[in-house]
């Protein structure tokens, strides 16, 4: 449940970040540019560290199907 309310958190707080950064993050998801997603997860720390960290924790770990799904959810917000 845990795990679901954080999902839900990060996805409704990806969807009040720039439709730019947004579309940036996608792009490096799909094509697995681990740097590229760092730096925006670096610009989004301007904004909101939160989210940041929690971008970085999944960037990390590699979980880049998460993420998408993730910018998926917030696209649809």
């Amino acid at each position: 449940q845990k795990t679901k309310e954080k999902a839900f958190r990060i996805s409704e707080e990806l969807a009040m970040i720039p439709g730019e950064w947004l579309a940036t993050l996608e792009e490096a998801v799909e094509i697995a540019d681990q740097e590229m997603m760092s730096e925006v997860a670096a610009q989004i720390r301007g904004c909101n560290i939160s989210l940041a960290d929690a971008l970085a924790q999944l960037i990390n770990n590699f979980e880049y199907d998460e993420i998408l799904a993730l910018i998926q959810k917030a696209e649809r917000r």
